[in-house]
């Protein structure tokens, strides 16, 4: 089964924060600032996608009857 969406964004992230590291350790800040904006993008779409999924589930909670007998 190949990787979600989220996964794919995530392990995105994931290594953008590590080519950062290393490209601070190399003395390359300006390198490693482009690599957190990088990763930066990911977590923001990652958290989107978070929430989108907590929206929809609220959104099915929401239009469920409370009660039986309920309209």
């Amino acid at each position: 089964m190949p990787p979600t969406v989220e996964a794919r964004t995530a392990d995105r992230a994931i290594a953008c924060l590590r080519k950062a590291i290393e490209e601070l350790a190399a003395g390359r800040p300006r390198n490693a600032l482009a690599m957190v904006a990088n990763a930066q993008g990911s977590v923001l779409a990652l958290r989107g996608m978070v929430e989108g999924q907590i929206h929809d589930e609220l959104g099915t909670l929401h239009n469920t009857p409370r009660a039986l007998g309920a309209s």
